[in-house]
């Protein structure tokens, strides 16, 4: 569910923006196999288990050919992630801070529980923890994007007044992606619908003008 810029950008805008290595022109069909294959592999074996041996035998191609795209597993893996999201998650645009809040988290973690974003986002966070050169591009290029538009949506909330004076937006995200992605590490699944509206709820209740 980031953030390099303040307004909300659309899911799709999120796709192949991190570092690949240099090497030659990708081949789009080689890449999309790719992507299926990381994506398959992970609801196979699990995030530690999905090497880029594994993932390059189930996609048919060298593993130096994915090394060539991706410097790293996890960048491969924060670009599948992105992928779905283009996909799955559509930034709301309603005009209400409940609303929209909710439809945005209710549409991220029926993502995270039905495709293999839910586990690849915590295998990213637990990778983070023990790899600085993780942590940094985890940090650098793909959570600011993440959290970008529940960002965006605070901000329209304060145009219309709907948020009081001095609220830390920056904090508001984090009261609510930590909720979520805490219960996705310590849980291995995410909110229910009903919990989403009620940690929204809570959350609105504590910001609103």
């Amino acid at each position: 569910m980031s953030e390099g810029t303040r307004k909300p950008a659309p899911a799709a805008a999120d796709t192949g923006r991190f570092r690949h290595a240099e090497g030659p022109k990708r081949s789009g069909k080689a890449h999309e196999a790719i992507l299926d294959a990381a994506q398959e592999v992970l609801a196979d074996v699990g995030y530690q288990k999905a090497t880029i041996e594994r993932i390059a035998k189930q996609a048919g191609v060298g593993k130096q050919t994915i090394y060539r795209w991706w410097p790293s597993r996890a960048a491969l893996f924060m670009e599948v992630y992105s992928s779905l999201a283009a996909r799955h998650v559509t930034p709301p645009d309603g005009g209400s801070l409940s609303m929209d809040l909710k439809k945005l988290w209710k549409q991220l973690c029926s993502f995270y529980r039905k495709t293999a974003a839910g586990p690849a986002l915590a295998g990213l966070l637990a990778e983070a923890q023990s790899d600085s050169r993780v942590a940094e591009t985890f940090r650098e290029e793909f959570l600011g994007r993440r959290r970008a538009v529940t960002l965006g949506i605070l901000e329209a909330a304060v145009e219309r007044g709907e948020v009081r004076s001095g609220v830390d937006l920056e904090r508001t995200v984090d009261l609510l992606a930590g909720a979520v992605w805490y219960r996705l590490l310590v849980n291995g699944t995410s909110p229910t619908s009903k919990q989403v509206e009620e940690l929204v709820d809570q959350v609105v209740q504590g910001i609103q003008s």
